[in-house]
């Protein structure tokens, strides 16, 4: 099969390719190369009657040809930053601020932190910063 697609192969031009090879010896050529079969669409140039295929050819979808010369040319956001910020904290990629909790206890009530707290309080009030160790380490 594959050589009856190589034996079907367009004949290509290669005495214009040869001149402007010979002009500059890069190979460097300003003319634009056409994609073969880009003119003829037709299907019996494609395929034969038992449906073998006789030249290789591409698929293409012309929304997606016409998307890509008419379109913006670079991706638009799909939402807004609000839907987003709404979607990475629905999924847990984001900590939702915690609201300040109203204080269970009475003011006679004093939990076990608060009570720690003023103690180390007093105690600081007490020995002030500085105040410790002074006999051996002075001058």
């Amino acid at each position: 099969m594959e050589i009856k697609v190589i034996s079907n192969k367009p004949v290509q031009k290669t005495d214009i390719r040869e001149r402007e090879r010979t002009s500059d010896p890069t190979g460097f050529t300003t003319r634009l190369e056409s994609r073969p079969g880009l003119n003829s669409g037709k299907i019996s140039d494609f395929l034969s009657k038992q449906g073998k295929i006789l030249k290789p050819f591409t698929i293409t979808n012309k929304q997606d040809l016409q998307k890509k010369v008419f379109g913006t040319g670079q991706m638009l956001p799909s939402m807004t930053v609000e839907e987003y910020l709404d979607y990475e904290l629905a999924n847990g990629k984001m900590m939702k601020e915690e609201q300040p909790q109203a204080e269970k206890f009475s003011e006679d009530e004093d939990s076990d932190d608060e009570l720690e707290k003023r103690r180390w309080d007093d105690w600081k009030d007490e020995n002030p910063k500085g105040s410790g160790n002074m006999g051996a380490n002075i001058g």
